[in-house]
């Protein structure tokens, strides 16, 4: 569980949805493909980090720590100095937000008061809801702590689109394959009794 006074700028920033309402949803679309795409590639030449998860680490390492969006400006450009030539290395901050807001699966802040507890979703709110704390976070921001979400949801659908029509088949399979014998260990019951061969009912 982090803070929402330490790191607030960047982290806030990943969370946040697109607002520019120059951009189409073709273009969003690309963009998404370009973004999961390069993911999956190498930092560098012989690197054993791909970007997405070099991108991550980082990220946890920031907020583990609790460093201000200065400080990972000026960490992002000494991180690509230590990497070989051409690299996927993001150098500033606004490329690194780019990348996470670009993917299928964009982060979530979820927020809760520390004192109580309360939960408020990822609704950023101004004071506690709970009557018996009333916390005001705009006089008390280390108050109001978050903890970050990628949604499952997202995720799955990013796979099955990924499997393509090999999706449909392994989902179908169950219930579209042929038995090859009559005996079949779908047709046994759970509770310990022998299979019922096809065409037979109890």
């Amino acid at each position: 569980m982090f803070c929402a006074d330490n790191f607030p700028d960047f982290v806030e920033m990943l969370a946040e949805e697109e607002t520019d309402g120059k951009n189409t949803n073709e273009e969003c679309n690309n963009g998404n493909e370009s973004s999961d795409d390069n993911s999956n590639q190498h930092l560098y030449l012989g690197c054993r980090l791909s970007l997405g998860i070099s991108m991550l680490l980082v990220v946890m390492f920031c907020v583990g720590y609790a460093l201000s969006g200065i400080a990972l400006a000026d960490f992002l450009p000494l991180i690509e100095l230590h990497c070989l030539l051409p690299n996927q290395c993001a150098k500033s901050t606004k490329l690194l937000c780019d990348f996470f807001r670009k993917l299928k699966s964009p982060l979530e802040l979820h927020y809760y008061c520390s004192s109580c507890q309360e939960y408020f979703g990822t609704q950023k709110p101004r004071c506690c809801s709970n009557a018996a704390c009333l916390c005001n976070f705009e006089k008390k921001r280390s108050e109001l702590h978050y903890f970050i979400v990628i949604p499952f949801t997202n995720q799955l659908k990013a796979i099955i689109r990924g499997m393509g029509d090999s999706a449909h088949e392994m989902l179908s399979h169950h219930t579209s394959r042929k038995k090859i014998f009559a005996w079949d260990i779908s047709s046994c019951k759970r509770n310990g009794n022998p299979p019922i061969p096809d065409g037979e009912h109890r």
